[in-house]
Order: C-alpha cells, then structure tokens, then sequence
C-alpha cells in the first residue's frame, strides 16, 4: 500500500532531498517506492521511514575492531553474557526506561534542563538526531513540543512508537545528508561521532552546518578521551573524539562554541556493570543518563566519562 506524502505524520518529507543526486522532486508509487524525479534512483518508503539505501545494496554499520581483550569481557561481564539471568533483568529495566522517555514528563522535563542549557528554540522547533538509535532523545524532545526527525544507519524496532516523526535510514559511505539547506534548528549528536571515519569529519561539520538554519543550535556529546575510566579499562571506543580536535572543526565552519561541559562516571573496572547496580541503588527509577549524580561529581570535570559541547551556527554572519 501506498504512503500516501501529504498527509501530516509525513510533515517531515518537504525537508528531504535525494542523497545520490542531491536534487529534491520525488514521486511515489503504488509500491510503496519512492522515486527521485533526477536520477530516477528508488528507495523504499514505509509508513513514516525512508531507506536511503539504494535497492540491491546491503546497509552495514560501522564495526569496531573486536579482541581477544574485547571478547573476554563478554563472555564474563554479567551485562553481556546471555547464559547470566543478570542480563535479562537489565533488559527489563531498560525497557521501562524507554517507555519512560515517551510518557514521563518529568524525566523528559530534567533531560531538557539539562542538555538544552543555552539553547533558545523557537515554538515548535524542527530537530534532526543524527545517530538517533533507539530513539531515547527523540521521545524525550517529542514530550517537550518539537517536531523531530532520527536518522541512522540500521533501522530499530522501537520506532514503530514514533509515527508522527520521520526516520532515515542511510548507509555509511554518504557524503551529504538527505535533507534540504536550513533545514533545522537544532541537530543532535549523542555518542555518534566518535564512530565516524576522521577523514568524514571536515565534511560532516560542513554538511551538519548546510542543514542547520541561521543561527540554529548543534548539540554534542561524546567519550571523553581524558576520561579516567577510559585509561584504564574502558575501550567502549577505541578512538574517541578529542574535544580540542572537534573545537578545530566547528570554528573552521562558523560555529560558535556557546559552552562545554563534562558528565558521568565511569567506574575503572566493567564501567556499565558498575554504573548499572549504583543506578539500581540509587535512584528509585533506572535512569541511563549520568549528568548530575553526587558520584560523577566527585570526579574532575576533565577526568569524566563524557563532554558535552554545544554550539552556534552562524553561517549568514
């Protein structure tokens, strides 16, 4: 069955543009295909998610190198060993907290607090989450009035609870993004860059700032590279983004740094492990984010497990 573009779930399709070809017309057909009136490439539509995936191709992620080290800590920690029953009670609890992300306006309140700090957004602000995922920031921004889009690079079950929002999948060999010039005024990076190839990092700040209207907001968070966890033991990611480097980036590309600041804790031994019982005893709801807990505040700001840096577009200036 055909999806049909004008209806209000799909508010969203105005913004797009065809990743091959970079043109915008598009025409859809009776199965479900969407078709680019310029190079007559077709991609799938379905309901409110669009595979940028040319048809006959295969999307793959970005995987990281895998050791003997990497494969050991599987096998013993609690939170990934599927024959551990540990693993299926965390599973439960981070089921209740995505639901939470959907329904709680009070954790949704507290996130936003936080993570939109500094940031003035119009009514109804239109926000792209790259890297989205499972879609936590994107339940957590729809509680709070905006209108937001999740892209990433493999689709996730869990969206299916997002249809009035639009969701992009685009595999990872892209040079632009599928969306129109001053698209957004807001773009969402959390724990997403670190993952890019650095060679795509000078073209990726370019196309985040095309997207971004004048004077729009972007919003980034990832490993910190000084953190204290992450010298020992933590090798969540085997080259993390260092803050001075993406500093570099943004001001190449007329961003203005409005603030950073640095969050969570990461125990030095099996952090998630560790930082998953302290959260159980803790909080009396589980709660995956780590910005303001008395532990993590412990620790010097450079030394924690994650930075935060917002920024200013200002490409008309």
């Amino acid at each position: 069955m055909a999806t049909n573009l004008s209806t209000s779930n799909l508010w969203w399709i105005s913004l797009v543009q065809c990743p091959i070809c970079y043109e915008k017309p598009f025409k859809e057909n009776l199965r479900g295909k969407l078709k680019c009136l310029s190079c007559d490439t077709k991609f799938e539509l379905v309901k409110n998610r669009i595979d940028w995936t040319p048809e006959h191709q295969i999307t793959q992620g970005y995987d990281r190198p895998k050791n003997k080290w990497d494969l050991l800590k599987r096998c013993i920690n609690p939170l990934s060993n599927p024959l551990l029953p540990f693993r299926y009670w965390i599973k439960l609890r981070t089921e209740q907290f995505y639901k939470r992300t959907i329904n709680d306006n009070r954790l949704a309140e507290s996130w936003a607090n936080h993570y939109l700090s500094g940031i003035r957004l119009p009514e109804n602000a239109t926000i792209l989450d790259h890297g989205c995922g499972r879609g936590r920031s994107i339940g957590l921004l729809n509680q709070n009035g905006f209108k937001v889009v999740g892209q990433d690079m493999i689709a996730d079950n869990w969206w299916k609870n997002f249809d009035k929002n639009g969701f992009q999948i685009l595999p990872p060999n892209y040079t632009k993004l599928p969306w129109r010039d001053s698209s957004f005024d807001l773009v969402t990076n959390i724990m997403v860059i670190g993952y890019l190839p650095r060679e795509k990092l000078d073209c990726f700040v370019k196309e985040i700032c095309r997207v971004l209207k004048p004077n729009g907001y972007w919003l980034i968070l990832e490993a910190n590279d000084k953190s204290l966890g992450r010298r020992l033991f933590n090798r969540e990611y085997e080259n993390p983004l260092p803050l001075n480097t993406m500093r570099v980036f943004a001001k190449n590309h007329k961003f203005k740094e409005i603030d950073v600041s640095y969050e969570a804790f990461y125990a030095p031994f099996f952090p998630i492990l560790i930082n998953f019982i302290r959260k159980q005893c803790g909080p009396w709801q589980f709660d995956i984010s780590d910005y303001d807990s008395w532990l993590a505040k412990q620790i010097s700001p450079e030394k924690r497990g994650q930075w935060l840096m917002r920024l200013k577009c200002l490409k008309n200036e």
